[in-house]
């Protein structure tokens, strides 16, 4: 497996259909599919990954807590960066306000489509719960719509459902004004759900769901 191939395959999961929270993180290199890495990459894998996740196991997290703003080096200085920081920092905030203490985080998980109902989602979440219930930890995710069935099967509780919603600045020329709206119509809507599972999945009688404003 390389990294390439690692990202060919998210790509492949997370855009099928598009969704805008990973296009955040990962843009396609100047608006154009076939000059991005990701996809150049994606003809290179034949039979490779079928499935992946990456867990955190935070034995004390405090440290998050003092990490500095968000720098979205990946994107050019400009309208399109300063968007995608508001959405980032948007998307991070519920971590912040749970607090900081020791727990197990799901970054990221995936089953590639041709493999999915294969019971490979179920194997990637066992291991990382498991490993969480092992430690005591209670376990944390942000998931997509599409994610939630799964995680509710898994014990999780929705503690937010999250809009993310960059705020136009009012400093903007109207041409950057145009460059803003493009940005709103490339990315969103974008909906996280934040998830928590106690250990050993028990439930929490007074999980208090938030919703978005």
């Amino acid at each position: 497996m390389t990294f390439p191939e690692l990202i060919a395959a998210q790509w492949e999961t997370f855009d099928n259909p598009p969704q805008g929270i990973f296009r955040l993180f990962f843009p396609i290199e100047d608006g154009d599919w076939e000059k991005s890495p990701q996809r150049t990459a994606d003809r290179q894998m034949d039979q490779g990954i079928a499935a992946a996740a990456k867990w955190y196991l935070f034995d004390n997290a405090s440290s998050l807590a003092k990490r500095p703003p968000v720098e979205v080096d990946w994107y050019p200085k400009g309208v399109i960066r300063n968007f995608v920081t508001q959405a980032v920092q948007q998307y991070e905030q519920p971590r912040h306000e749970m607090g900081q203490g020791p727990h197990a985080y799901l970054h990221i998980g995936f089953t590639r489509p041709k493999y999915q109902k294969q019971g490979l989602g179920s194997k990637w979440m066992e291991w990382g719960l498991a490993e969480a219930d092992r430690l005591g930890l209670e376990t944390r995710l942000d998931a997509t719509d599409p994610g939630v069935p799964l995680y509710e099967k898994c014990n999780f509780q929705v503690a937010k459902v999250h809009e993310l919603r960059p705020a136009m600045p009012a400093s903007l020329t109207r041409s950057e004004m145009r460059e803003w709206k493009r940005c709103e119509e490339e990315f969103l809507p974008i909906r996280t759900t934040v998830m928590v599972r106690f250990p050993g999945g028990v439930p929490a009688a007074s999980m208090e769901v938030q919703g978005s404003q």
